[in-house]
């Protein structure tokens, strides 16, 4: 009686062409000669083999009680399994500004969802937003957001000129508004945002930059009057470059102008960018414009946001780095202030240390010894506080006269043959001379109660 005994497995990462060369040298073989044949073997395959193999030997032997002089391999079968596709990785470069910022600062330009069908709505969009500014290139458009509703699709069209795209009387919105309807399928609600402040918005000065290098200007002057015109709105930064054969020359270079702070790998800082080609006769120049018109967004402190001690204290609106010098020089501005009336407390620690290169640069680069020490502080951090009341009149009279008591007994003291410090003398008399001040002072402004 003959017992066939198989073992399978699924899913190896090799090819059936592969598999079929080892399993030939194995088919109709002793299971004895077969493990020799693959334990010399030097394909990879004949791993795979090999581990099938003692599979169904295992099982022979513990639930058929087979003896193994009595094994041979019948038949090794391969099936044909899915291919494994080999991805090229993607080309590494810059990430984009916008797109990983969504969510935190800005949203997306497209407002919808799809259980179905997702792929042929994006492409809709796509070709929407292209009609839209080809159709309004010369409107200054700058942003194009898409709703979709369940039988309508809304547009919201941002410009710089409103007037251009809605025409006399309206005649040109209504054509583009039913040329769309037939792109679509569906009703179409047309909006136009007016863009109030067009020098700050990265597209429309970008379009800028690329239309005057077609009209002959110098790259310079266009870049240099756009970071202007930005900075002069109030825009915390500005960075625009230039690439191609800027002014005809025979080998394209790339030329940029920086002024402000860009942070572009913080992601709360609004930063805009955009894109724009000028095609010249010498050639395509493209523009890239990236700014920073809002600063960086406002997120508010975990901890320390209340009073502890004093009776009032100073909050930071904006978040910074603050170095032990500007806390001490703070420290000594508020207590010339109060001229010891009140008490002051700091609640910030300087625990960071600044060197001149950043803290990945090794020691042995050059990097040198720390600078500074700084802390850094969010949006309603209370820095210091401070307690303006402090003692009253009253408490300082019967201060001054309990120092009084103890100067004299330190001067009975030292007449009288017994050692006393002078520095306890001393001390004693720079806390009298404190508390007349204060009384003076309070009798000067009135507040002696």
């Amino acid at each position: 009686m003959t017992t066939i005994i198989s073992a399978r497995v699924s899913g190896l990462k090799s090819t059936p062409s592969k598999l079929n060369l080892v399993a030939d040298l194995i088919r109709g073989q002793d299971v004895s000669t077969a493990v020799m044949h693959l334990k010399f073997c030097k394909k990879k395959a004949a791993l795979f083999v090999g581990k099938v193999l003692r599979s169904a030997v295992a099982n022979a032997q513990a639930n058929y009680d087979v003896d193994l002089d009595s094994l041979y391999v019948k038949e090794v079968l391969v099936g044909k399994s899915f291919t494994l596709r080999r991805v090229r990785p993607r080309a590494r470069g810059k990430a984009c500004r916008i797109r990983k910022r969504l969510g935190i600062v800005g949203t997306w330009d497209s407002l919808w969802y799809a259980n179905g069908g997702y792929a042929s709505k994006l492409h809709e969009d796509l070709l929407l937003r292209n009609f839209v500014k080809k159709t309004f290139h010369h409107a200054a458009v700058s942003r194009v957001v898409i709703a979709r509703k369940v039988d309508a699709v809304i547009i919201n069209i941002h410009s710089a000129r409103p007037g251009v795209i809605i025409g006399k009387k309206g005649t040109d919105i209504d054509r583009v508004k039913q040329r769309i309807a037939q792109m679509v399928n569906h009703d179409v609600e047309l909006h136009i945002v007016e863009v109030k402040k067009p020098d700050l918005k990265a597209a429309l000065i970008a379009e800028n930059i690329a239309q005057q290098l077609e009209k002959r200007v110098s790259f310079r002057r266009a870049m240099k009057r756009g970071v202007q015109n930005c900075l002069k709105l109030g825009a915390r930064g500005v960075k625009v470059s230039c690439s191609g054969r800027l002014g005809g020359a025979e080998i394209a270079r790339t030329e940029w102008y920086k002024e402000g702070s860009v942070p572009l790998h913080t992601f709360r800082a609004n930063i805009d960018y955009s894109c724009a080609e000028a095609k010249t006769i010498y050639g395509i120049v493209g523009v890239k414009y990236s700014k920073s018109f809002k600063g960086r967004i406002k997120g508010q402190t975990k901890g320390g946001s209340e009073l502890a001690f004093g009776s009032c204290g100073l909050k930071a609106l904006e978040p910074c780095r603050l170095t032990s010098k500007q806390i001490e020089s703070a420290r000594r501005s508020i207590s010339r202030s109060l001229r010891r009336v009140g008490k002051v407390w700091i609640r910030v620690f300087c625990h960071l240390p600044v060197s001149k290169k950043p803290v990945d640069v090794r020691m042995g680069k050059g990097k040198g010894s720390i600078e500074m020490w700084v802390c850094r502080v969010q949006p309603g951090r209370v820095l210091f506080e401070i307690d303006m009341k402090g003692k009253s009149s009253k408490e300082l009279r019967e201060e001054l006269a309990s120092l009084r008591r103890d100067l004299v007994a330190q001067v009975f003291e030292s007449k009288g043959g017994a050692s006393t410090s002078s520095a306890k003398r001393s001390a004693i008399k720079k806390e009298i001379a404190r508390v007349l001040t204060t009384l003076s002072w309070r009798r000067v402004r009135g507040d002696d109660v």
